[in-house]
């Protein structure tokens, strides 16, 4: 072996290093497949950061936020619009034009809106604005106030260091054209509590402002400094629902925190006062007194149907030696008297363990409620708890209560009502003394029925009948009701009916029917199911009984609304006829209904004969205690004495 073929003994591996040198370079491996899924993970980061931050610098990208936020409700008030939407969303942006229609249309708008934000306290659920004008402010009129919904609380808190536009009310939403300077600083807090300032000077009536600095909510301390003057009226009363051609004035002050303060509020248009109260309290006790003009002011006119045109108020309390207030109050207007006394905290919100007797009477239960028609109303007993959680445990009853023909002298027994979480459930317990009158609701009840309801006024103001029993001298009916996983609610039940012998005193036999309901979202009417069987039944009335013979049966399929009853399709079988059809049936009785009905001969009326089957048309109207049919007969053959007529056609009205 030569020299040169001889391995140099520098340049033969180490088996320990190369043994050591490949474990190694496979461990490095696995951190740099990390290392790169890091980056590349960074990288979409990054990208999607810069899309959400410089797309909305597009026209796309504007585009594509504009047709989204575009339709999205804004709580009861209608739903947005907006157009030409430009610059930077996330700093410093404009709207040309924004705005929220009802269900009647467009009723404010927003000309070229300037906003400019802070997007860093979104991290405190804080949105920060600086600055928002406008070029102009449109009140067109007032707003369909859709209906209510769950209050869930704010998202974030609001900071509106300040809002400066021209702002104008037309005559449809302040009966007078108004136009002013408006300029406005507000702070709310997730909790409800808000600080702020807002001026408001009239552009057309020199001297004529709104004026208003407030502190409330926000802790123990609140203050509140409000004035408005109009010096020969204006669109600020207007706006208020007042007359809008005399002088008006406002003033309302507040000061102190939950254990010592003062209040008052005074108020003038032309000669009246619509709204005066005042009020101080202090650790030892206080008072206060007020009086409010329903019938001033047209967005308060429904109140002052019910109620009457004014109401007044009377509060004190002085300091009981449980720590706890000695309370004495008092509401009266000219259809109602509600008063309550016992101890109880105001600031706290909570009552004794005795609670507070309270004592209800109604003057004229028609002015509140349509149904059922009566007379006046009482309630007592007593109201204790928190504001978590209040109860009130006594008795209500109304007399001369009415619908459908029947009347009771009154009703009346003992009941419980709960509030809590924002949802009231009320359970009663009801008799009747002294029913009487006509027809199919008097048959079914009687001179003394009773029931059993459970109620649940939800916090979207749906009303979920958990029970409902009734039991009258015709009539057991048991029904329940629940809510759904997904806020849907049903209500279902049977009913046994018998004492039909209001129709015809020869009438017997017993129905028994049983339906189901459901109602998806709180806006969607409530869909039902119904049906209901005859049992040995007989209405008296010969003909009648032939075709539905013993054992009749009604299916139904409709909705229920606030104006009613509708049957979309209803089918009436029977041994020898049938009738289908749809209808309505109105909250007061009334009837309206179109139906096809078809009969097997051969029919017998004196000496007249009608041989074959009969099939027709018809329409039912008038209410249920006076129902009018009219029905078109059409008769393959009529057989009078010595004078047979084929393919005739005869029209009935039947009138109660």
């Amino acid at each position: 072996m030569t020299a040169a073929e001889t391995p140099s003994r520098q340049t033969l591996p180490d088996p320990q290093v190369a043994q050591i040198a490949v474990p190694a370079a496979g461990r490095r491996q696995p951190w740099l497949w990390l290392g790169a899924a890091l980056c590349c993970l960074l990288f979409i980061v990054v990208g999607v950061l810069g899309a959400l931050r410089y797309g909305v610098l597009t026209s796309q990208g504007r585009n594509l936020i504009e047709e989204h936020v575009t339709g999205l409700p804004v709580s009861r008030f209608g739903r947005l619009q907006i157009d030409g939407l430009q610059g930077d969303l996330w700093r410093h942006f404009t709207v040309q034009r924004l705005a929220i229609a009802d269900d009647a249309g467009v009723w404010v708008e927003v000309r070229n809106l300037d906003v400019t934000w802070d997007i860093a306290p979104l991290l405190r659920r804080r949105l920060h604005v600086r600055t928002i004008s406008a070029g102009q402010v449109r009140l067109f009129r007032r707003p369909h106030v859709g209906p209510a919904t769950i209050d869930r609380g704010l998202p974030l808190a609001f900071q509106l260091d300040r809002i400066r536009a021209p702002v104008e009310m037309l005559p449809a939403f302040s009966y007078r054209r108004g136009a002013y300077r408006a300029d406005l600083t507000l702070l709310v807090e997730r909790n409800g509590g808000m600080r702020g300032r807002v001026r408001a000077d009239s552009l057309m009536h020199q001297g004529d402002y709104l004026a208003a600095v407030f502190d409330m909510g926000r802790g123990r301390i609140f203050h509140l400094d409000a004035h408005a003057r109009e010096a020969n009226g204006g669109a600020l009363a207007g706006s208020l629902g007042l007359t809008a051609d005399q002088a008006f004035m406002v003033d309302a002050t507040a000061a102190g925190d939950t254990s010592q303060g003062r209040f008052a509020v005074n108020s003038q248009l032309g000669r009246i006062s619509p709204l005066r109260a005042t009020g101080q309290w202090t650790p030892a006790g206080g008072q206060a007194q007020g009086q409010i003009l329903l019938s001033s002011s047209t967005l308060l006119r429904p109140l002052a149907t019910r109620f009457g045109p004014s109401a007044r108020f009377d509060i004190s309390g002085a300091r009981a030696t449980s720590g706890l207030f000695d309370l004495a109050s008092r509401f009266n207007t000219q259809n109602l008297d509600l008063a309550a006394a016992g101890q109880a905290d105001i600031g706290r919100q909570v009552t004794g363990p005795q609670g507070l007797a309270v004592t209800l009477a109604v003057r004229q239960m028609a002015s509140l409620t349509s149904f059922p028609e009566a007379a006046g109303g009482r309630a007592q007993g007593r109201l204790t708890g928190s504001a978590a959680r209040w109860i009130f445990n006594g008795t209500a009853a109304i007399d001369q209560p009415s619908t459908l023909g029947f009347t009771l002298n009154n009703l009346g027994g003992p009941v419980v009502v709960v509030q809590q979480n924002g949802e009231v459930t009320v359970n009663a317990q009801v008799a009747g003394q002294g029913g009487r009158g006509s027809g199919l609701v008097a048959a079914m009840l009687g001179s003394r029925p009773s029931a059993q309801v459970t109620a649940v006024l939800m916090r979207d103001g749906r009303l979920l009948l958990h029970r409902v029993t009734l039991q009258g001298v015709g009539a057991l009916i048991d029904a329940t009701g629940q809510r759904g996983i997904l806020g849907d609610l049903t209500f279902a039940g049977t009913a046994r009916l018998t004492n039909f012998d209001f129709v015809h005193p020869a009438a017997h036999g017993l129905v028994n029917a049983s339906w189901t309901a459901g109602q998806a979202r709180g806006t969607d009417p409530w869909r039902f199911t119904a049906d209901a069987r005859g049992q040995q039944f007989a209405a008296g009335l010969g003909e009648v009984d032939r075709l539905l013979g013993t054992t009749p049966r009604f299916q139904g399929v409709g909705t229920v609304t606030q104006s009613g009853v509708q049957v979309s399709t209803g089918t009436l079988d029977g041994e020898a006829g049938s009738v289908s059809g749809s209808g309505s049936l109105g909250n007061a009785g009334a009837i309206e209904a179109d139906l096809n009905w078809r009969a097997r001969g051969p029919f017998r009326a004196g000496p007249l004969e009608v041989s074959g089957d009969l099939h027709g048309t018809g329409r039912v109207g008038g209410t249920l205690l006076s129902p009018r049919a009219d029905l078109t007969a059409n008769i393959a053959q009529l057989d009078f004495p010595g004078l047979p007529l084929r393919d005739a056609q005869v029209t009935l009205s039947f009138v109660h």
